[in-house]
């Protein structure tokens, strides 16, 4: 009966945990402080800069190549990330420097103006 219980809590624990055991994507998943330069600008010729800093995270995306990155309060960028470091998807294009450090530019164009964010992140924790 002991070694039952045993076996019994070794599965809970092992089970009952979010965990991605050997998923590339690990070395990635974390806490970062980002740095944005945003840019808006408008078609009249009006542009508007703005740098900040900001913390957020970087967590699994839906499907087994993908990541959410949230760098802005209630906006989360999903990206598809590749084994070598490289970030792309529809407005986001970027790459991990190493596991801890981040740069990726996102940009919304429309028929009158656009917004470009440039953003560096370095990792904090996991």
């Amino acid at each position: 009966m002991k070694n039952k219980l045993i076996i019994l809590i070794f599965i809970l624990l092992f089970y009952g945990c979010e965990k991605h055991p050997f998923d590339y994507r690990n070395k990635f998943i974390g806490d970062y402080n980002f740095s944005v330069h945003k840019i808006v600008w408008i078609t009249t010729g009006e542009v508007t800069e703005t740098n900040y800093k900001c913390s957020g995270d970087i967590s699994y995306g839906s499907g087994d190549d993908f990541v959410k990155i949230n760098f802005l309060d209630n906006t989360d960028v999903i990206a598809q990330l590749f084994e070598d470091g490289s970030l792309i998807y529809y407005h986001i294009k970027g790459e991990f420097e190493s596991t801890k450090n981040v740069c990726f530019i996102i940009e919304y164009r429309s028929g009158g103006g656009g917004t470009i964010f440039n953003v560096s992140g370095v990792k904090t924790k996991r």
